[in-house]
C-alpha cells in the first residue's frame, strides 16, 4: 500500500531530528564549559584566600582570555603581598628595636599596637592587650588621659607622670593624632605643628603614644642641681669667714697681736679647708669623667697600708687610738693604681680617726681559695653611722652630721672618690655600722695575674 508524501510531516520530522541534534551540541557545549570554568572557579577561590596559585588557561578560546587576566590578577596580587610582607617585618623590625615604648589605639580607644619597650613598661606583653580598651588593659590614669585628649580634641600631649612598683618610675609620654591625611602642612608650605594646629576631626582615625623611661635623667638633673647648691654652700662658707676676718683686720683688730694671731690661725684653717675643696672636687670631677688613665701594677697591700697607717700614727696616738694592722704574709698581691689606693686608704683611714674617740682602727685583709678579688676591710670603734644614713654615705656632700664635719675639716667628697676609684678598679665597696659601736668600710680589689 502506498503511502502519501506530506510535507507538513517532513517538516515536522526534520524540526525534531534538527532539535534533537541542538540539543544534544548544547548539552554537550556546557558539560566542556564546565569543565574549564571549574578550575577557574576553583582558582578565583584559592585567591579570595590569598594563597599562591597557577592559573592553567582552558581550552576554549572564549574563556582563554579571562585565564590570562586571572594570572595577571594573581602575579599582581602575589607582588603586593610580598611587598606588604616585607613592609610589616621592617616595621615589626623598627617598633622592636625602640628603646620607648610605643602605643596605638584606635578612634574608639583600643589598643592596636603595643611594642616591646611597652611591655617592659607595663609589664604587660602584647597578647594580653591588643584589641583592648586602653584604660581596662594598662590601668595608666595618665597614659589614658593623655590619649584621651589627644583623640578629642586633635592635638599632640605632653606629659610626664611616676609610676610606683618595686622602684619608683618617672615615665614621659607624647601622644600624636593619627591622621588620614598624608603630609599636612602649614600654609606656608612647612610641616604643620600638631601641637599648635589640631587635626580635624573628620582626618582623625586614632592615636599613638611614645612613653619614654626619664627616671635616670631626672635623678642626673637632681644630682647636678644638688651639686651646684652644695658647691656654692661649701664655698661661701670660708670665703665669708675670710671675708669677715679681713674687714675686721682691715677696721683695727690688726693692732691687737693676740687678736691678729688668733683671726689669722682662723683665716688660715678655712684657706686651708678651700684647698682641700677645690683639690677634692677637682679628683672628683676627673675620676667622674671617666677618662682616667690607671697605671696598675701588681701592688703588696701590706706596703700600701703600712705606708698610710704610719702617717696616721701620730694622730692616732695623739687621741691614744690603737692603729693595728691584720695583712697575712700570704696575701696575693692586687692589680691596681698605687697612688690611688693609697688615696683609699688615707680618705678611710683620716675618716675613722676623725670619728673614734677611743679605741682602735684596723686594717685588715683577707683572699679566699679561687675568689679573684681580695676583700679589704678598714673598721672602727667609733661614734658609728645610724642606718638611715647608710644608703646615701657615698653620696657627694653628703654629712651626718654637718656642723661637725665642717669642725673637723670635712669636705664631704672623701668617700664619693673612694667609691669611684674601687669601681676603676673594677671592685666595690659596701658599709658596716652602728650607732656608738664602729664602722666598719668592706672593699674588694682584683687579684694580680
Amino acid at each position: 500500500m502506498a503511502v502519501a508524501h506530506d510535507p507538513w510531516l517532513a517538516a515536522v520530522a526534520g524540526g525534531a531530528t534538527g532539535l534533537g541534534l541542538g540539543a544534544l551540541l548544547a548539552i554537550r557545549t556546557w558539560r566542556q564549559l564546565q569543565g574549564s570554568i571549574a578550575p577557574l572557579v576553583d582558582t578565583v577561590a584559592e585567591l579570595a584566600r590569598g594563597r599562591p596559585i597557577q592559573v592553567v588557561l582552558p581550552e576554549p578560546e572564549e574563556l582563554a582570555e579571562l585565564g590570562r587576566r586571572l594570572r595577571e590578577l594573581s602575579e599582581r596580587i602575589a607582588t603586593a603581598v610580598q611587598h606588604s610582607s616585607r613592609r610589616e617585618a621592617q616595621l615589626a623590625g623598627v617598633l622592636g628595636s625602640l628603646v620607648d615604648g610605643c602605643v596605638a589605639v584606635d578612634a574608639g580607644g583600643r589598643i592596636i599596637l603595643f611594642n616591646e619597650a611597652a611591655s617592659r613598661l607595663f609589664g604587660k606583653p602584647a597578647s594580653d592587650v591588643l584589641g583592648r580598651p586602653l584604660m581596662e588593659a594598662i590601668r595608666s590614669y595618665d597614659l589614658a588621659t593623655a590619649i584621651g585628649e589627644t583623640l578629642a580634641t586633635g592635638r599632640q600631649q605632653l606629659r610626664e607622670f611616676r609610676v610606683s612598683g618595686a622602684t619608683e618610675r618617672v615615665l614621659q609620654v607624647t601622644a600624636t593624632p593619627l591622621s588620614r591625611a598624608e603630609g599636612r602642612r602649614s600654609p606656608d608650605g612647612r610641616p604643620g605643628d600638631e601641637a599648635e594646629e589640631a587635626v580635624p576631626e573628620g582626618e582623625r582615625w586614632g592615636a599613638v603614644a611614645l612613653v619614654r623611661d626619664v627616671t635616670e635623667l631626672r635623678r642626673l638633673e637632681r644630682v647636678r642641681s644638688d651639686f651646684v647648691a652644695n658647691v656654692s654652700h661649701e664655698l661661701r662658707t670660708p670665703l665669708t669667714a675670710l671675708k669677715g676676718f679681713i674687714e675686721a683686720l682691715q677696721e683695727g683688730a690688726a693692732e691687737d697681736p693676740a687678736t691678729r694671731t688668733r683671726f689669722l690661725d682662723i683665716m688660715a684653717r678655712e684657706t686651708d679647708r678651700l684647698v682641700a675643696l677645690i683639690n677634692d672636687l677637682l679628683d672628683l670631677s676627673h675620676l667622674e669623667s671617666r677618662n682616667v688613665e690607671l697605671r696598675r701594677t701588681p701592688l703588696e697591700l701590706a706596703s700600701v697600708a703600712g705606708a698610710v697607717v704610719a702617717m696616721f700614727a701620730r694622730k692616732a696616738a695623739a687621741k691614744r687610738l690603737a692603729l693595728e694592722q691584720d695583712l697575712p704574709p700570704d696575701l696575693p698581691p692586687v692589680l691596681a693604681d698605687e697612688d690611688m689606693l693609697r688615696q683609699v686608704f688615707i680618705n678611710l683611714l683620716d675618716n675613722a680617726v676623725k670619728y673614734t674617740p677611743s679605741g682602735r682602727i684596723t686594717v685588715r685583709a683577707r683572699a679566699e681559695p679561687q675568689e679573684p678579688l681580695v676583700r679589704v676591710e678598714v673598721s672602727d670603734t667609733g661614734i658609728g653611722i645610724p642606718r638611715q644614713h647608710l644608703g646615701r654615705i657615698f653620696e657627694r656632700f653628703y654629712r651626718v652630721d654637718r656642723a661637725r664635719s665642717r669642725e673637723l675639716g670635712g669636705t664631704g667628697l672623701g668617700l664619693s672618690i673612694v667609691r669611684h676609684i674601687i669601681e676603676l678598679h673594677g671592685g666595690r665597696i659596701e658599709v658596716e655600722s652602728e650607732v656608738g659601736a664602729g664602722t666598719t668600710f668592706r672593699f674588694w680589689l682584683p687579684r694580680a695575674p
